[in-house]
């Protein structure tokens, strides 16, 4: 049995419950697996996530050693649909619900969007939007501070691709020593946190 690209399929690693390291390793291998969406129709998130990204940015999948021409017919409809599924702050209606305190939604509106620019909330918008649309969904987490953090979808480790949620999700982090250390202020490597050793 071959992938589609040509390489073969290797032996599935063993499933142990108890070894975080194997569990990790399955989800990958099923993660690099296409799903069969109906008889004669397969589709990899992987794949998708890979062609979206290499079309949008005008590069070709078999790479430029080939020198074609690419035309980039993708670009407009983009940004037009950025436009229109894009809201800005000033959008935002933020107002109190109770007869007795509709005057707190006049200082609320007032300081909302001075907090909102100095926390980057804006860009978080923007970024969130481009997400959407140009891979069909936008994936957020929650971090330190306050704007959360919209999740690149190519960081994608593994997860379930018939329905996201329902799974487990794996984020790849790829950090330098000095990022792995000021991780240990989130409890990364505490062993507090079922971790094997301290950073």
């Amino acid at each position: 049995m071959k992938l589609k690209n040509g390489a073969g399929l290797r032996k599935m690693p063993k499933f142990y419950p108890y070894n975080i390291g194997e569990y990790i390793k399955q989800q990958e291998y099923a993660y690099q697996q296409p799903i069969q969406v109906a008889d004669g129709w397969e589709w990899s998130m992987k794949d998708h996530i890979k062609l979206t990204t290499l079309y949008k940015n005008s590069q070709m999948v078999t790479g430029k050693t080939d020198d074609k021409p690419f035309k980039n017919i993708m670009l407009i409809p983009l940004r037009t649909q950025y436009r229109t599924e894009g809201f800005d702050l000033k959008d935002i209606e933020i107002f109190v619900d109770d007869e007795a305190n509709y005057f707190k939604s006049f200082l609320i509106k007032k300081f909302h969007e001075k907090w909102a620019r100095e926390n980057g909330i804006n860009q978080f918008i923007d970024e969130m939007v481009e997400s959407y649309v140009d891979y069909g969904g936008v994936l957020i987490k929650n971090i330190r501070g306050v704007r959360p953090e919209v999740v690149p979808w190519s960081s994608v480790a593994f997860c379930d691709q018939t329905d996201i949620l329902s799974g487990p999700l794996g984020i790849k982090h790829f950090l330098n020593p000095d990022q792995l250390m000021e991780m240990g202020k989130a409890g990364w490597g505490d062993e507090a946190n079922v971790a094997d050793s301290p950073l």
